[in-house]
């Protein structure tokens, strides 16, 4: 994610949401390597969530399964 193409106003609220340690009054710089340091700090397994992903889609308007339909069987 390229954080400098960002306006200062969506960086000071990433600042903000995630509560990194940078004053609230910082410059643009400090803060595009604030939220860049703390961005780069997540790894993502990337098969992982892409089958998380599709299968959120496929089940969205299905029912979630209770315990009481498992005994019904």
């Amino acid at each position: 994610v390229d954080f400098t193409t960002m306006n200062i106003q969506i960086l000071r609220k990433y600042r903000q949401a995630f509560k990194l340690n940078v004053k609230a009054r910082s410059s643009k710089e400090e803060l595009v390597n604030a939220a860049a340091s703390h961005f780069n700090c997540y790894k993502v397994d990337e098969v992982d969530t892409i089958a998380r992903f599709l299968y959120t889609i496929r089940t969205r308007n299905k029912p979630l399964w209770s315990l009481q339909t498992l005994y019904d069987k």
